[in-house]
């Protein structure tokens, strides 16, 4: 009972359905790129499902940085990724091509990241950005660019729907 919910999307839709039917929740719809409006240290934890997934590396990297600011000294970041365990989930049910999950597998191996633009003009329900497409990345890329500003406190293999890998990650002050 004396949770502050808040929740921010760049999905203008999403915010919009959201504030329509959750109440008690102060929603917004985020910028593309950092800043988001709160202070430092506002928030004791924070959960990212299936948005460093759509990141480029440029962008992983300052929201990663911007996380870093928003959670307070000792809070926690959860966040979700594609690495290595979603090319098998999409090999096994054949929504990528083998040639493209070779491409992936390939730039993860060589630099530990792999991102396209794949939504065009239409963008990704409203969502335009040169940063925002499909992203896959290793535990390595992440904890080399997380710096020591974060512990891992939890890794989870494809614990998101048998794809996504799921970080916990821990503030340091």
């Amino acid at each position: 009972p004396q949770a502050e919910w808040h929740g921010c999307d760049p999905n203008a839709q999403a915010i919009a359905w959201a504030q329509d039917h959750l109440p008690g929740i102060a929603f917004l719809r985020s910028p593309q790129d950092p800043p988001l409006p709160y202070n430092d240290g506002f928030f004791d934890w924070v959960c990212a499902i299936s948005i460093w997934s759509h990141y480029g590396e440029r962008s992983a990297i300052a929201w990663l940085e911007e996380m870093h600011r928003i959670v307070r000294p000792g809070g926690r970041l959860l966040l979700t990724t594609h690495g290595l365990q979603s090319i098998a989930h999409y090999s096994h049910t054949g929504e990528r091509s083998p040639v493209q999950l070779e491409r992936i597998r390939t730039a993860m191996y060589r630099t530990g990241f792999w991102f396209a633009d794949e939504f065009g003009e239409e963008g990704d329900w409203g969502v335009h950005h040169p940063q925002w497409g499909t992203a896959f990345f290793t535990s390595e890329w992440l904890l080399s660019h997380a710096g020591p500003g974060w512990i891992v406190e939890d890794f989870g293999v494809g614990t998101n729907a048998d794809n996504q890998d799921l970080y916990v990650l821990r503030r340091q002050p």
